[in-house]
């Protein structure tokens, strides 16, 4: 028997780019979904209120992003994290779907409850749902930009 979560990161990677953030792929999802805090100056804008360049490093040196956003919008931020943590919680969700499928299909397949024809019907049934479920994650929408769109 298989357990699928990729299906939760695939959704939830294809919301935050069609949302402006590109995110390297979903552990990195789910890493954006368990951040508790997050400080930047990259440039020097928010302590001085103005551009400067702070450090030159070398391109051989310089780390690729794991996460992007598209053009100098930080407001998309709170949304990548918020989907992060969506999509987190449905990986949880669909974990536990699926693992208490299985179970109660191998107890009763086991003691004869459940014919294996049956047992597989609903295991295929199974998937549907965490298919379903994860398909939430296309329509994402932080509860920052609901409220902006409210107003």
């Amino acid at each position: 028997m298989f357990i699928d979560s990729r299906k939760g990161f695939i959704y939830g990677v294809a919301q935050a780019a069609r949302n402006g953030a590109l995110i390297k792929g979903g552990a990195h999802l789910e890493n954006l979904g368990r951040l508790k805090a997050i400080a930047f100056d990259k440039t020097g804008t928010v302590t001085h209120g103005r551009p400067e360049v702070t450090d030159i490093v070398p391109l051989s040196k310089l780390s690729k992003a794991d996460v992007a956003l598209m053009g100098d919008d930080l407001s998309k931020l709170p949304f990548a994290v918020g989907l992060g943590r969506a999509t987190r919680a449905i990986i949880v969700q669909n974990l536990v779907i699926s693992l208490g499928v299985i179970a109660l299909l191998i107890i009763t397949s086991l003691t004869g409850m459940v014919s294996i024809g049956i047992a597989v019907i609903f295991h295929e049934g199974s998937t549907l749902v965490v298919v379903a479920n994860a398909l939430r994650l296309l329509d994402y929408q932080s509860s920052l930009t609901t409220q902006a769109a409210s107003i």
